[in-house]
């Protein structure tokens, strides 16, 4: 069944499904790639020229940033997925969403630790944003951001929906200096001044940590 459903997920042109296949012996021959594939006791080499490895990949939580696990109210974007999900099934009432939430974007991704970019963060946020307004209307969100990325034409459209929508999206250069206020729960979120803007105190009852998806290891 599972087999059936990739296949049918994938009806393009030139693409072949090879399912209860083991890839083994990969060598690098005449500018590509050398593969054996395995099937019980039956075997063949085959060329190709790319190999891509797709090792899966596991969530990274956001560590004690920006007080989460001291401050109720600060949580990840799968808490919050979970939370709408929640309220989308009926399981939970709308009031258990914020009145004011602020995302904050890159959170133990893009900083010396962790150099890099898994472009689901931006995403995964803006769909998140636009489910959580759809449910509450009367929700103010910002999502505080250095840059956000949004590749392809489909993405790029979720995401001036969200700003037709009302969310705010505000670059901060620097997201180590943002300030979570709040004494057990969050209560606000300080931004500090910047080139041609003062500072700026958001007003919050929760506050979500974009974080990304690190390789599985191999």
């Amino acid at each position: 069944e599972n087999a059936a459903s990739v296949k049918a997920a994938l009806p393009l042109d030139g693409v072949e499904v090879l399912t209860g296949v083991e890839a083994r012996g990969i060598v690098r021959e005449n500018g590509g790639w050398s593969v054996e594939l395995r099937s019980g006791s039956a075997s063949e080499r085959r060329s190709f020229g790319s190999v891509i490895l797709a090792l899966g990949g596991r969530p990274v939580l956001p560590g004690g940033k920006f007080r989460s696990g001291e401050l109720k109210g600060v949580v990840s974007q799968m808490e919050l997925d979970s939370l709408l999900t929640a309220v989308e099934q009926g399981r939970k009432g709308v009031e258990v969403l914020p009145a004011d939430a602020v995302f904050v974007q890159c959170v133990n991704a893009r900083d010396a630790e962790h150099d890099y970019c898994s472009a689901i963060c931006c995403p995964t946020a803006v769909k998140n944003a636009l489910r959580l307004v759809a449910l509450n209307p009367g929700a103010s969100v910002t999502v505080l951001n250095r840059q956000m990325v949004m590749p392809g034409v489909a993405l790029e459209a979720m995401y001036r929906k969200a700003m037709q929508a009302g969310v705010r999206f505000l670059h901060v250069d620097d997201m180590a200096a943002l300030a979570v206020e709040g004494e057990g729960s969050v209560q606000a979120v300080r931004l500090p001044a910047s080139t041609g803007a003062p500072e700026e105190v958001l007003k919050a009852d929760m506050l979500v940590c974009s974080t990304p998806v690190a390789p599985a290891p191999a």
